[in-house]
Order: C-alpha cells, then structure tokens, then sequence
C-alpha cells in the first residue's frame, strides 16, 4: 500500500519525535455496489424514480407545513413582511406539485394531443 506524505513541517511540531512525517494510506476508489435491497432500482425507468422522488419531496413539504402550522400562522400575521409567507410557500408548493404531476404523467406516458395548424 502506498503511502502519501501528508506534511513535511509536522515532524518540527510532533514533540519527542524528530524525522517523522505525518502519513495517510491511499486507497483505490472502489466503485460502488448496491446493496441487495437497491438491486430493484435497476429495473425501474428514469422517468418513474424521478416521478417517486418528486412525489415524496411533494409529500415531505406537506408534512412540514402541517406539523409547523402553527409557526407559519403566527410568521403570516405577526411582522409586516407577513404577506411574503403565504405567497413563498404558494410558490414553492406550486413548482413542487408541478413538477410531479409532469413526471408522472410522463412516467404513466400519457401525452397531450398535438395539433398542427395548416
């Protein structure tokens, strides 16, 4: 195993010890192995993990916003700034459920009908 010196001006500041380096082994990058339990994943289309993934993200922010309903209630009427909240977190849940309906539909492979104007 190789070893790679990590610095030459340690062995001044190591007290007890002149002439000694700091060193760190290098070790080859292994490439990275699913476990058993990820195998699955390989079987699944991009397009329905990335509907899953936006789904769940969808999910989570509900779940936020309801166990900080009360945080959120008292941000939206207490300071002046109090109109921003309720129009951020608008926006933020309209991008994020925007973005799973596409995914999904795209992952289900429904498409709307294109017309061509002649």
């Amino acid at each position: 195993m190789k070893s790679q010196v990590l610095a030459s001006w340690a062995a001044m500041a190591l007290p007890g010890a002149p002439g000694r380096t700091l060193e760190r082994a290098q070790t080859s990058m292994r490439k990275f192995k699913p476990t058993r339990s990820m195998r699955f994943l390989r079987n699944v289309p991009p397009k329905t993990l990335k509907a899953v993934w936006l789904g769940l993200l969808s999910l989570g922010l509900y779940v936020l916003l309801f166990m900080n309903e009360r945080l959120v209630l008292e941000l939206s009427l207490k300071y002046w700034w109090s109109f921003l909240v309720p129009t951020v977190i608008a926006f933020v849940f309209s991008f994020a459920h925007g973005a799973f309906t596409g995914a999904f539909w795209d992952a289900v492979g429904l498409k709307p009908k294109s017309t061509k104007k002649s």
